[in-house]
């Protein structure tokens, strides 16, 4: 088990990197984007040839707005981080099919 001292270290030193570069947020952002992209694209695949996936993938992709990954990244994911934060582009969404629920994909992957 770590001691608090080094918890409180690496807490220290990763604060010091995200507020080291102004442009830093951004990138995170777009990455964090991409991984919702490539998520999303596993669970279309999945659902595509008839395997299980969660029920929020089922009501994400039909939506009018989102019927395809590739919809769903031009009428969704990209407004995150330009003219919205994730939290507006959500509270716009359909509240059963929240876009913070595609960032619970990485137990699926």
């Amino acid at each position: 088990m770590q001691s608090h001292s080094d918890l409180t270290q690496r807490e220290t030193a990763l604060v010091t990197l995200l507020n080291s570069n102004p442009d830093l947020d951004l990138e995170l952002m777009e990455g964090v984007k991409l991984l919702m992209a490539l998520c999303a694209l596993g669970l279309h695949r999945d659902m595509e040839q008839g395997n299980s996936v969660p029920v929020f993938a089922w009501l994400l992709f039909a939506r009018d707005s989102s019927p395809t990954v590739a919809s769903l990244v031009r009428n969704h994911l990209n407004l995150v981080g330009q003219a919205a934060g994730l939290e507006q582009v959500t509270a716009a969404a359909d509240s059963s099919t929240s876009l913070r629920n595609i960032l619970a994909l990485n137990a699926f992957i």
